[in-house]
């Protein structure tokens, strides 16, 4: 299997993690997209990710501070950013979350595929 065939099939891998210090499990699934698609940011810091949870909220508080007449993306009418910056951060959630965990020491102790 090719290097972009694992990397694709560790997306839809249901994995956990578990804290070094605290003991602590927790679960990253395909599911994690959407969550973070419903609860945003929330997700994250529920997820004891805090530097990804402020990250996406801080990105989408910057939003408000740019001018709605000024077109960042070149679609007008269309998705705008704030929409995208949304379903990116979603998206991302099973990938974003176990680098999270490894950053902070934690040990994957249990993996299952679909």
């Amino acid at each position: 299997m090719s290097a972009k065939g694992r990397a694709r099939m560790r997306y839809f891998e249901t994995r956990s993690f578990q804290s070094p210090y605290i003991g602590s499990t927790e679960a990253v699934s395909p599911l994690s997209a959407f969550w973070a698609l419903l609860c945003g940011p929330a997700y994250y810091w529920r997820k004891r990710a805090p530097i990804e949870a402020l990250l996406f909220a801080l990105a989408l508080g910057a939003l408000l501070f740019l001018d709605e007449d000024r077109d960042i993306a070149g679609a007008s009418g269309g998705i705008d950013i704030g929409t995208m910056l949304w379903l990116g951060f979603a998206l991302a959630a099973p990938v974003l979350l176990p680098a999270c965990y490894r950053r902070k020491g934690w040990v994957e102790v249990a993996k299952r595929g679909l």
